[in-house]
C-alpha cells in the first residue's frame, strides 16, 4: 500500500497501487503518487494519516 524511501534530508512515501484519493499528494503520478516528509510534524500530519487510510483502502489491500 505505500513505500517508504529514505533519503539524506527527507523519506518520500509512495503510495502504490491505484489509489483514490479526496486530495491526491503532491508529487508523482498515478499509479505512484508520493510526498516528501522531511520533519517530524510533516510525518503527523492530518493530510498523511488520510492518504494513508485513503491508500490503505484502495482494491486489492487489507
Amino acid at each position: 500500500m505505500i513505500e517508504m524511501v529514505a533519503y539524506d534530508v527527507s523519506v518520500n512515501v509512495v503510495f502504490l497501487g491505484d489509489a483514490t484519493f479526496d486530495f491526491p499528494p503532491p508529487l508523482g503520478t498515478r499509479p505512484q503518487q508520493y510526498v516528501k516528509v522531511k520533519t517530524l510534524e510533516e510525518a503527523r500530519s492530518p493530510e498523511l494519516r488520510r492518504w494513508i487510510a485513503q491508500a490503505k483502502s484502495a482494491p486489492g489491500w487489507r
